[in-house]
């Protein structure tokens, strides 16, 4: 798991579960418009017995909406700030 500090990690495993939990619990899991980035990941909205996943994420307190990082030049190299006040950027 992967985050800027242990906090987001912490976040990020309830998160995990919280998702585990819905899907594994789900009478239909459905993939609308589903393709592929340049990457060949797999990109497509979900909706977990009718409601939209990313939003039963957010509203469960276990996300957030993207946001695209604030940059800062730190000794000349450009730093990406956290949007998290608990974190101090590694």
């Amino acid at each position: 798991m992967k985050g800027q500090c242990d906090y987001e990690i912490e976040k990020a495993i309830i998160a995990k579960k919280f998702l585990k939990y819905v899907l594994s619990h789900a009478s239909t899991i459905v993939l609308v418009n589903p393709g592929r980035d340049k990457y060949d990941r797999v990109l497509a909205k979900v909706l977990v017995d009718g409601n939209d996943l990313s939003q039963l994420i957010i509203d469960s307190g276990n996300g957030r909406r993207w946001k695209w990082p604030s940059m800062e030049r730190t000794a000349g190299k450009l730093v990406r700030l956290s949007y998290n006040e608990n974190c101090v950027v590694r």
